[in-house]
């Protein structure tokens, strides 16, 4: 072979070897860029996590002093269901917060003028809530600009009687709440703005609200937020909501803070109703963390517990000669619920 026919092959080998390499090199961003959009449109992602708060104390005729039998149960529960292909998003959120304990209630009657009380134990109710939020959205501006519709819908699981206790204390006491009494529903259109995945935006100029109480005697004692003498109440007004997720410290410690108002423009709009909910979990093994929750809820139409006489009990009664009355107050205020649990997560 010729010293031409050496020079010609080397450079053949050559120019194949880096035309290869190169188009090893173009099919590897190919496939890079590939897999990037194959993670943006992940069709729907599922998972949950549950939470459990246990306590229990239990004596056999205890000394005096040494108080007596106590029995809790709570616990908090979410299931997600989140979808995202092309421009489109939908997100759904279930959750649900239950708690409820066993201690002493006090039973006082007055029959003819003669007032008697008896001490039993009974189910008390801590906590209530179940509450599904959802939001569909379609890009209009890029990928972080969208039209979008929220809606949440909140009721409560179990029923409740005077005293928060979950069966009657006194005779001919009737429930002041149970499931679907009252529902609340809100359907807003608005827009969404997700400028990334840590944080989002949403408002509404139109958000309409739903309050149900089909029971015509719980509507009567209208402290659900509905109108008196009606089973329900209708508001639009201007909503806004704001939501961040995040985590830290290599994901051991994840923070997911939601925040609503909403201003009726029927009612009252420098009332702002609130609904903030806060999350902190601190990751003890995977799957398994400490759950800290914290959630205000004010809304100028409901009625919240207030313990006036400081005891502790709320939505107490006391006995008068005729009949029972509140030694506590119905009335709109700002409601705090704080929580610490285990809680156990999982994607599906």
């Amino acid at each position: 072979m010729s010293k031409m026919n050496r020079t010609f092959y080397v450079i053949a080998f050559l120019l194949g070897f880096l035309s290869v390499n190169g188009q090893s090199e173009i099919e590897r961003k190919v496939l890079a860029a590939k897999d990037a959009a194959a993670k943006a449109d992940t069709g729907w992602t599922t998972g949950a996590s549950f939470g459990l708060d246990l306590s229990g104390m239990g004596m056999f005729n205890p000394k005096v002093g040494a108080g007596g039998n106590r029995f809790g149960i709570g616990g908090l529960g979410r299931v997600f269901a989140d979808y995202k292909r092309g421009k489109v998003f939908w997100s759904n959120d279930l959750n649900l917060q239950l708690a409820a304990q066993r201690t002493q209630v006090v039973n006082t009657q007055t029959v003819n003028g003669v007032t008697s009380t008896q001490y039993r134990s009974d189910f008390l109710k801590n906590l209530d809530v179940l509450r599904l939020n959802s939001r569909f959205g379609y890009a209009i501006i890029g990928s972080k600009i969208f039209a979008a519709v929220d809606m949440l819908a909140q009721t409560f699981v179990l029923p409740t009687y005077p005293g928060n206790t979950l069966q009657p204390i006194n005779d001919g006491e009737k429930s002041t709440a149970r499931f679907l009494n009252p529902l609340t529903l809100t359907v807003a259109p608005g827009l969404a703005y997700n400028p990334s995945k840590h944080l989002s935006f949403f408002y509404s100029p139109a958000g309409v609200r739903f309050i149900n109480v089909p029971d015509d005697r719980i509507a009567l004692l209208t402290i659900h937020g509905n109108e008196p003498g009606s089973n329900y109440f209708l508001g639009i007004g201007s909503e806004l909501k704001v939501g961040y997720n995040n985590k830290f410290f290599k994901d051991k410690l994840s923070i997911n803070s939601r925040l609503g108002l909403y201003s009726n423009y029927l009612k009252e709009p420098t009332n702002v109703d609130v609904l903030w909910n806060n999350t902190i979990d601190i990751q003890i093994f995977k799957g398994l963390s400490l759950g800290l929750l914290g959630e205000l809820f004010y809304d100028h139409d409901m009625k919240v517990q207030i313990d006036r006489n400081g005891n502790g009990v709320f939505g107490e009664t006391k006995a008068t000669n005729t009949n029972l009355v509140s030694a506590d107050e119905l009335a709109p205020a700002a409601s705090i619920t704080g929580a610490f649990l285990l809680k156990y997560s999982r994607i599906f």
